[in-house]
């Protein structure tokens, strides 16, 4: 066997606290993550639907592009479900 040295992970700049780049990288990764988290809640929530015939004339028109919620809450009268 070969004497090779053993490296010492605790010496690395990215766990430096006088590094002052570590603020900056917690801080991006952080908003990496809540952009991440906020993405997967709105894909989860919210849909996009076009109005593809003129059924719904004069509320919705034909190419009309409606923001939906997936998950209701509840459905009061005037609404329009999909």
């Amino acid at each position: 066997m070969e004497n090779t040295p053993i490296r010492n992970l605790t010496d690395s700049p990215l766990l430096d606290d006088r590094n002052p780049s570590s603020p900056i990288v917690s801080l991006m990764l952080l908003i990496l993550v809540g952009v991440m988290v906020f993405l997967l809640i709105f894909v989860s929530s919210i849909g996009v639907c076009m109005v593809k015939q003129s059924s719904m004339v004069p509320t919705l028109r034909e190419n009309d592009h409606v923001l939906t919620v997936k998950y209701p809450v509840s459905v009061k009268p005037g609404d329009i479900v999909i």
